[in-house]
């Protein structure tokens, strides 16, 4: 989806990002900028692996929350839209995941 050209030192926004589509690639939008990164390491995905493994199994038969691996977009504000690795959701945060 075409987006409007943005003004030199206009900051996109959360809508405006969600407005790209889905990926690949992943960017995240970072004070209003739009940031790619390089796709991680053989390495670094072992231990992401690792560390979901070790958090599900924490997780499962407990009713504490959820964990995510990427890509799985995380809002934090109008101008910052994160694609961590790896997110944890709290049981009392899980009203706000859509």
């Amino acid at each position: 989806m075409a987006m409007a050209a943005q003004s030199i030192d206009s900051k996109l926004t959360a809508a405006d990002f969600m407005a790209l589509g889905e990926g690949p690639p992943y960017p995240e939008l970072i004070d209003g900028k739009l940031i790619s990164s390089p796709s991680p390491s053989r390495n670094h995905q072992r231990v992401i692996q690792r560390l979901y493994q070790l958090i599900q199994n924490f997780l499962d038969n407990k009713d504490l929350g959820e964990v995510y691996l990427a890509p799985f977009d995380v809002h934090l504000g109008d101008h910052d839209v994160f694609c961590p690795d790896l997110s944890y959701f709290s049981g009392e945060r899980l009203d706000r995941l859509s």
